[in-house]
């Protein structure tokens, strides 16, 4: 008699820096109920991913939950698949990091779970052909993917079920096939509708196996599924459904397929992540982009991903020196390199700020920690010049034990990142020179809609590193043209030196601008720092303007100020401030960075940070300068 082998898979994950009420829910309205289901239905056959971010979780605040799991582990009736303990996405770090993630989920799975896990879930399905030589090394025997790949190697989509082996330099790695029809049918059809699809499948005869792997939280945290599938018992009747017509389908974990069976075959797949467009011209196909071109076209993306690339060589560099800071440093490092934020993405992503906060917040407590193992406890600078964001240009790091201070020469002379160490934050994510028409308007910078007057902006500077006794300085020099109301370019040059202490948490910035030509200008000069605080309630999260605080002063206000001479930025929910003071006063733009995306709710504006444009007249006879001094300083 013709059968099916179906194989049911899921995986459950929470970015790390999401609200503690969204794991709540996400517990109480998915994770809790789809086990107890599987528990009322024994003869239903299950395997399961969880991220480490829901383990420490559980852990913490409800471990009842792993008796539940124990429980249907040893009945057989659960198998529990590894992975990287922190989700991360497999390729996007390195190697050795790799088997220290899969191999502390592992640990987990088999202190907390007694299981000894050989199946791995790929997080997005991040598949590289390089990976069997690395999970070989941490006990794992197979993974699962889209049928898609296996169609596009060549295989008819007929054979591209059960599972293949595949190779590097002779390292194999077991490959499942997952049914992208099936995947469409779970949870969202009726149990009918999904009988009648695997009744189809074997109207030829034979024996199949077909392999549903979906995200867990369909299962009751997307919005609109908790009432179907447990109010309604949508999910109990698909699987008393199954349970009889268990003639036909034999419902098995993945383990237990794969030891039963023998490959259908040998197959070699394509670089693959699993985040897709649909296709305008058929809907049954879907157009997939590397996800790494995330880094190529988001420089966002790409400075968070060197840096989590820097912060890892600088603790390879240190892991033979004994120390107990270096286990806590590792697993601040693997928190820090959740995928959630490496990737770019109309629906999230990096485009979530509390995930891409956190992440820069492990990185930095990581970075912290590996420095008190290679430095001791005490003051110190330096500089370092090195391509940072792997992009051919040179990029300047100063430091001190308060601040790290990234500056990218190539691209305006601009800082791309400003930590404040002792709270792991990092703050400044742009801080470029601007030549403004007199007549912008507050809505035009906004929108980015006006036109830059000079080429300093995104042009490409010199720059000179100096250190004397306890400071360290940087200059960096561009000449230039601006152009008059009349559209007539002219010389200028800018000098800009950028200034760090040993032991204070200040950086000064400044500025020289001279009119090397003949004719004198009128010139309207702003410079942009776009900055990442907290959206809190004005009470807690607000600005000061000279002291006093102003009527609306919450962090997310749109205005212009008027001879401002400082401001102070109060973030209380991370406890900490920064103050900028102008050596000259002047006018000031501020505005929040919003950005709109998709959600499961719909369209939603997301909070991104806010930008301050503090803009100067000057008016400079030929040869004549103007300097500015702008002093930044964290404060507790």
């Amino acid at each position: 008699m013709s059968k099916i082998n179906l194989l049911f898979g899921v995986n459950f994950h929470q970015p790390l820096g999401i609200a503690e009420s969204v794991l709540d829910q996400a517990y109480r309205r998915c994770y809790l109920p789809f086990f107890e289901t599987i528990d009322r239905h024994p003869r239903i056959k299950i395997s399961f991913n969880m991220s480490g971010v829901l383990y420490d979780w559980i852990l913490n605040r409800h471990p009842e939950f792993l008796d539940l799991l124990r429980k249907l582990i040893q009945r057989r009736q659960v198998e529990v698949f590894s992975g990287g303990y922190y989700q991360p996405i497999l390729p996007f770090i390195p190697e050795t990091d790799i088997i220290g993630q899969v191999n502390m989920q592992n640990e987990f799975i088999k202190k907390h779970l007694r299981s000894i896990p050989v199946g791995l879930w790929l997080a997005e399905k991040s598949w590289e052909p390089h990976l069997p030589k690395v999970l070989e090394k941490v006990g794992i025997e197979y993974t699962a993917l889209d049928d898609y790949l296996f169609s596009n190697s060549g295989l008819s989509k007929k054979s591209s079920s059960g599972y293949y082996v595949t190779e590097e330099e002779g390292v194999k790695l077991n490959l499942f096939s997952i049914s992208s029809k099936l995947s469409q049918l779970i949870p969202n059809k009726k149990p009918e509708d999904i009988l009648a699809y695997l009744e189809n499948l074997i109207t030829g005869g034979g024996e199949q196996v077909v392999v549903f792997w979906g995200e867990g939280e369909r299962f009751g945290f997307w919005p609109g599924s908790y009432r179907p599938l447990y109010t309604d018992r949508k999910l109990d009747n698909l699987f008393t459904q199954l349970e009889e017509h268990s003639s036909w389908i034999r419902s098995l974990t993945f383990c237990e397929y794969h030891d039963e069976h023998l490959p259908s075959g040998l197959v070699y797949l394509p670089t693959s992540f699993s985040y897709a467009n649909k296709n305008s011209d058929n809907k049954s196909e879907t157009e997939r982009q590397y996800l790494k071109n995330s880094f190529a076209n988001f420089a966002e993306a790409n400075n968070l991903h060197k840096k989590m690339l820097y912060v890892s060589a600088k603790l390879e560099a240190v892991k033979n020196t004994p120390s107990d800071l270096l286990d806590q440093a590792k697993r601040e490092l693997y928190m820090g390199q959740c995928g959630d934020a490496y990737w770019h993405a109309e629906n999230g992503g990096i485009n979530l700020v509390g995930v891409r906060t956190a992440a820069y917040r492990h990185l930095i407590n990581a970075e912290n920690l590996i420095n008190k193992v290679s430095r001791g406890i005490g003051y110190y600078t330096e500089v370092l010049i090195t391509d940072f964001n792997k992009d051919g240009q040179e990029e300047v790091l100063m430091s001190n034990d308060k601040l790290n201070v990234y500056f990218s020469p190539a691209d305006g002379g601009s800082i791309f990142e400003l930590d404040f160490k002792p709270k792991a934050h990092n703050l400044l994510s742009a801080l470029r020179d601007h030549f403004f028409d007199s007549e912008v308007s507050l809505q035009q910078i906004r929108s980015d809609n006006y036109k830059e007057l000079g080429d300093f902006s995104r042009g490409e500077y010199n720059f000179f590193p100096q250190r004397k006794n306890e400071e360290i300085t940087v200059t960096f020099s561009r000449t230039g043209q601006v152009a008059d109301r009349s559209g007539i370019k002219h010389p200028v040059k800018i000098i800009k030196k950028a200034l760090l202490l040993r032991g204070q948490s200040i950086l000064n910035i400044e500025y020289e601008i001279s009119n090397l030509g003949e004719k004198e200008l009128d010139l309207w000069f702003g410079a942009e720092f776009n900055c990442s605080l907290s959206n809190e309630p004005a009470e807690n999260c607000y600005y000061e303007i000279g002291g006093k605080t102003i009527k609306d002063r919450a962090l997310n206000s749109t205005g212009i100020l008027y001879r401002v001479s400082d401001l102070k930025l109060v973030d209380g929910y991370r406890g900490f401030g920064v103050s900028l003071v102008f050596e000259k006063d002047g006018m000031l733009c501020r505005f929040p960075i919003e950005r709109a995306f998709q959600t499961r709710e719909g369209l939603k504006s997301s909070w991104q940070g806010l930008v301050l444009v503090p803009i100067w007249k000057l008016q400079l006879r030929p040869q004549a300068s103007w300097t500015n001094k702008i002093v930044i300083r964290f404060e507790t």
